[in-house]
């Protein structure tokens, strides 16, 4: 008697099942897609937490910021309509992508959007931050935060930073590559960035014409020394306003080696003085990069690095490497000469006035400060480290080298 029930239930199960088998084969697809929209829809909201406000300096980078904090299935966001993480309005009718950078790899876990941009007028300005939410077929619902920068004038007691990579911060980027999920490091200037995501970043004008052939990156970072004191000065005095323009391979003015990629201390001062209507201290750090090596390391304390650092290069010993580096530092007198002329508003090359310096006696500064070069040589106690400690091509730098 069971069994005759079971086979009678399972006919009338197979019955229904072949009655609505066409209805399953029209429907499957559309009520699938319901459900995953539902189920995607709700586990991973989107939502913003948090926005910063920005504040710069007119005529100058604003220096790499945060301005939101989000949280959003970035796991799906590579290769959909953003792909580095928000498209950003700046409110002056420039849009460029901003770089995402996530605290890890769950759904749920946070991720910060970073932007920066070049304002050319004070003012206050409303920043939109655009977004999407992914879903498993294709982009999902769109979203915008907002939030603000604030742009004021140089300020009433300006301090300038220029020169090469002591003053920049090379090697210390704002976000280091290990917290941007292994990617690059990203640095206060765009180029050292790369690619924004609106093509190759464009230099101003005036830096054009001063560095046409420009492409090296400045790896200008908050965390360089002078950046770092002068935000304690900034803190305590309100009226003072600091300038971060030096550059990683500036040297001391163009022409003093055959590298015309990098900037140069002359040309920064120069640049730097036509945006600003005020100098009253300067600081400079430059003359490594002025070393050239025609014979042997080629140009820079870089060059002179990575010579002496090849195995089969013995520097200590090296009648070429001498010769160079006893004409380079027999050179840079002259050179800082120059750039003296520049710092009194004489163009060093004809020794016309500087037509960017239309108020010397507020764009000559009054108080110039020259930063010393540390030795790297040397470690902290200053003793010669031992290969031990430096591993790679380090090891094979003796004491003599």
């Amino acid at each position: 008697m069971a069994a005759t029930r079971n086979e009678t239930m399972n006919r009338t199960c197979l019955d229904l099942l072949s009655s609505t088998r066409d209805f399953l084969a029209r429907r499957f697809l559309i009520a699938t897609g319901a459900c995953l929209a539902l189920a995607f829809g709700t586990a991973s909201p989107i939502q913003a937490q948090t926005t910063y406000p920005v504040n710069g300096t007119a005529g100058f980078d604003t220096g790499l910021q945060r301005l939101a904090n989000l949280v959003l299935d970035h796991n799906s966001h590579i290769g959909d309509q953003y792909p580095l993480g928000a498209l950003i309005g700046w409110g002056d009718h420039s849009i460029d992508y901003g770089w995402l950078v996530c605290s890890g790899i769950l759904n749920s876990d946070p991720c910060d959007v970073y932007g920066m941009h070049r304002y050319g007028s004070t003012g206050t300005y409303t920043i939109s931050i655009d977004y999407d939410d992914v879903q498993f077929f294709g982009n999902g619902p769109h979203h915008t935060v907002y939030t603000t920068a604030t742009i004021s004038p140089a300020g009433d007691f300006v301090i300038l930073s220029i020169g090469d990579s002591i003053a920049s911060g090379e090697g210390n980027p704002l976000v280091p590559a290990a917290l941007n999920q292994g990617l690059l490091g990203l640095w206060d200037d765009p180029f050292s960035n790369g690619d924004t995501g609106s093509g190759n970043p464009s230099f101003p004008s005036d830096e054009l014409a001063e560095w046409p052939n420009q492409s090296f990156p400045c790896h200008r970072s908050g965390f360089a020394g002078p950046a770092q004191a002068m935000a304690v000065v900034e803190q305590n005095n309100p009226g003072v306003r600091f300038i971060h323009y030096a550059c990683s391979g500036a040297k001391i003015e163009a022409g003093d080696t055959p590298n015309t990629t990098a900037q140069d201390a002359v040309g920064q001062l120069r640049v730097a003085r036509g945006r600003l209507p005020r100098i009253d201290a300067l600081i400079i750090s430059a003359g490594s990069n002025s070393l050239y090596g025609p014979n042997s390391f080629g140009n820079g304390f870089g060059g002179l690095v990575g010579y002496c650092l090849h195995f089969t290069n013995d520097c200590d010993a090296n009648a070429n490497v001498s010769s160079d580096l006893n004409n380079s530092f027999n050179s840079l007198p002259s050179k800082y000469r120059d750039l003296a002329k520049e710092i009194n508003c004489i163009n060093p090359a004809d020794g016309t006035p500087e037509p960017s310096c239309t108020d010397p006696q507020k764009q000559i500064p009054k108080l110039v400060l020259i930063t010393e070069y540390m030795d790297p040589t040397h470690n902290q106690n200053g003793e010669y480290p031992k290969a031990i400690s430096c591993p790679g091509f380090f090891a094979f730098v003796d004491q003599a080298e």
